[in-house]
């Protein structure tokens, strides 16, 4: 932590007080008290000095920029150095307090500051040497005195610390368990602890409601869910440096964890980067990086399908390396990245070529015997357009989903019709916008318990062909001729108007929908 005197500022907040820092202020890390009759063999730039009274100050030749901390009957009072302008240091003026409050408050703080700093220290040094979880929770467990325990998602045990949890019951269940009991899962819902630990970025101290011991807890993460920490407090009572340092601690472990997700999932190939760099909008369709475009156009090339796959809607576990492997196997013109908690697939085919329908079949098979909920959008042949394609393969899930929710591969093709029926009905009126005369066979179906709405719309996407459209709908001929014969009682409709046609289609698809 970088200190400087607004920090001492903001630890006499009760105080009247006032502070002029130098343009080369140093970062404090100490404090040392000057008597009347004891002066500094030497000084220190990283030290403040505290003096009771300005008239110390007079007795002292301190070096340009050293810091002050002095007590005064009132704010406006000058203060004078031997031999050293008092604009040349950083001086901070305290009105109307006392000695022994400043300095126990000044060594509380500086005991504090000093703990966390080497706290903190050693986690970073555990990060960058790879001990992992289990080893900060050995290093550190001196610091709590009381057991820890690192839990996933899931609720499964990832580290603890070992010897002291076997020492009482509740921890022997927990390792034998090798995570939540049973009592746990219930003392948890029962209480809606897990929705505060959740919600709160530091740590939150309750009490356990059963064996009546307190407990710090923490998420390890509030925007995604990568579990959480415990301490209990068995061993002694809880102090407010127990946070702090818990704190600390659960920073550490997120970054590790996240390290450890990266290396799990990523292959630190090139292209990896550059697609995260399209979907997070680093780079955009106006403006290519000229020195990137030139190694991805040996990529990225001619028609391109984006498949998204959602891991978190999957009923199991997902073992992602795994999928991608299988799936980059199966199709060797594919390329995989995880991205927004899921896998993302782009498959390659040349200009004129378009995704065969037996590969359609291969992944959505593929989806089903994995238990995958997976989405593509429609082709596309520029690279930097891959959010728009990603955004469609999203919706496409969602929207498919909606009718059929086994896991599959749901394309947007079969539901683009729903997104642009979805979209419209943000903006539009339905009922002004549907074709007059369809409107008039719909509400003649719902009086008369008829279908001739449907009948038409087969007719229409037919290409008005009798033998195809009586086959669609599993009608003999003369049974569909009858009905076109009481449709076109009911309303005239000019069959050689393709905009008449198409309007009809339209609105039915979107009244459909």
């Amino acid at each position: 932590m970088y200190l400087q005197l607004d920090n001492i500022r903001d630890l006499f907040q009760d105080y009247p007080c006032i502070y002029r820092a130098t343009d080369r202020a140093y970062n404090l890390s100490s404090f040392v008290y000057i008597h009347d009759n004891v002066f500094p063999p030497y000084y220190s730039l990283h030290t403040l000095h505290v003096l009771e009274n300005k008239e110390v100050a007079k007795k002292l030749h301190p070096p340009k920029d050293a810091f002050f901390l002095i007590l005064v009957n009132d704010l406006s009072e000058e203060i004078e150095f031997k031999e050293c302008p008092a604009e040349d240091l950083s001086i901070i003026k305290i009105q109307g307090a006392d000695i022994v409050t400043i300095c126990q408050r000044l060594l509380e703080f500086f005991d504090d500051i000093s703990a966390r700093g080497m706290f903190a220290d050693s986690m970073l040094e555990i990060l960058f040497s790879e001990g992992g979880i289990q080893y900060m929770l050995d290093k550190t467990r001196p610091a709590f005195h009381n057991p820890i325990f690192v839990f996933d998602t899931d609720f499964r045990l990832l580290a603890s610390t070992w010897d002291e949890n076997n020492d009482d019951e509740h921890g022997r269940n927990i390792i034998e368990a090798g995570g939540f009991t049973q009592a746990e899962y219930d003392i948890l819902n029962k209480n809606h602890i897990h929705k505060k630990v959740t919600s709160s970025e530091y740590p939150v101290k309750v009490k356990h409601p059963e064996l009546g011991f307190e407990q710090l807890i923490c998420a390890i993460d509030t925007k995604k869910d990568m579990g959480h920490i415990v301490l209990n407090a068995t061993n002694r009572p809880l102090v407010e440096e127990d946070a702090k340092l818990l704190y600390i601690l659960k920073e550490a472990i997120d970054q590790q964890m996240k390290k450890d997700e990266f290396i799990r999932n990523n292959r630190g190939f090139n292209y990896e980067y550059f697609l995260r760099d399209i979907l997070d909008g680093k780079m955009t369709v106006e403006a290519p990086n000229a020195d990137r475009m030139n190694y991805v156009e040996s990529k990225f090339y001619g028609n391109m399908y984006c498949m998204v796959i959602e891991t978190a809607r999957s009923l199991g576990t997902i073992n992602i390396m795994h999928v991608r492997s299988v799936f980059e196997t199966s199709f060797p013109n594919a390329v995989s990245i995880t991205y927004g908690g899921g896998i993302i697939l782009i498959f390659n085919y040349a200009k004129d070529s378009f995704m065969p329908k037996k590969d359609q079949e291969m992944l959505r098979s593929m989806c089903q015997q994995y238990g995958l909920y997976a989405g593509m959008g429609n082709c596309f042949s520029n690279i930097l357009e891959l959010t728009e394609y990603y955004n469609q393969a999203l919706r496409s899930i969602e929207l498919g989903a909606l009718t059929d929710p086994a896991p599959n591969l749901f394309l947007y093709k079969d539901n683009y019709m729903q997104h642009l029926s979805s979209v419209f009905r943000q903006k539009e009126s339905l009922d002004a916008f549907c074709n007059t005369k369809l409107k008039l066979l719909l509400e003649h179906d719902k009086m008369n318990n008829t279908s001739y709405a449907d009948t038409l719309y087969a007719y229409l996407t037919n290409e008005r062909n009798v033998a195809a459209t009586a086959k669609a709908l599993f009608m003999h001929r003369n049974t569909l001729v009858y009905r076109l014969k009481k449709i076109n009682e009911l309303v005239d409709i000019d069959y050689d108007d393709f905009s008449e046609r198409q309007h009809i289609i339209l609105s039915y698809e979107l009244y459909r929908k």
